[in-house]
């Protein structure tokens, strides 16, 4: 009357080890942070480089974005576009080290005879003096109609920068949300950012 029957709802495979080259100076590295995106994962490193890695995590190719560490990094869904947040090297001491690139990775542009990285469409200095410096603690993208991309920057003191607009043409929209303690007032670290989108309410 009954049959017991095989379900096969999982396909097993066996992975290599991840491909990262062999070299001591990439074993050292420590990796800032990372994304996701349109086949690839991408990983930031406190050297200031950016790696690649396809779904099998083996290792496609690496750049450097920034003289320094690379905090935050955005691989874009609709466009092959990564954004990072890094630091670089301060043109004056009253100007901030961080800074926002947007890079191109359809387009790559030769380094050297031997060495290629994508073209970098955009930078902006994240801190002005009407948005004054604090330590970043979480970052997000929400990519609208192409080429506005809205760029939110939550900070320590409460405060959420906003970056709206078409970064490479410069054409861009700064603005502050404030986030208070309902408890005490008190201002309170932005740990995590979301967008909700209900039709065209944001």
């Amino acid at each position: 009357m009954y049959q017991w029957r095989k379900f096969d709802f999982f396909e097993e495979k066996y992975t290599a080890k991840c491909g990262i080259p062999e070299d001591d100076d990439v074993n050292t590295k420590k990796i800032q942070c990372c994304s996701s995106g349109r086949g690839k994962v991408v990983t930031g490193f406190d050297d200031g480089t950016v790696c690649f890695f396809d779904r099998g995590f083996n290792f496609n190719y690496a750049f450097q974005p920034h003289s320094s560490s690379v905090l935050f990094l955005q691989q874009l869904k609709q466009r092959n576009f990564l954004v990072t947040i890094g630091e670089d090297e301060q043109l004056t001491p009253q100007q901030s080290a961080l800074c926002l690139k947007v890079f191109d990775l359809d387009k790559m542009q030769a380094e050297s005879s031997s060495t290629t990285s994508p073209d970098c469409v955009g930078i902006l200095r994240i801190f002005t003096n009407q948005f004054p410096e604090a330590k970043i603690t979480s970052f997000l993208v929400l990519e609208e109609v192409p080429p506005i991309l809205l760029i939110v920057i939550g900070l320590d003191n409460g405060s959420i920068y906003c970056i709206k607009g078409d970064i490479a043409r410069e054409r861009i929209n700064r603005f502050k949300l404030q986030v208070e303690n309902h408890s005490d007032k008190t201002l309170s670290f932005v740990t995590g950012l979301g967008f909700k989108v209900d039709g065209r309410s944001l």
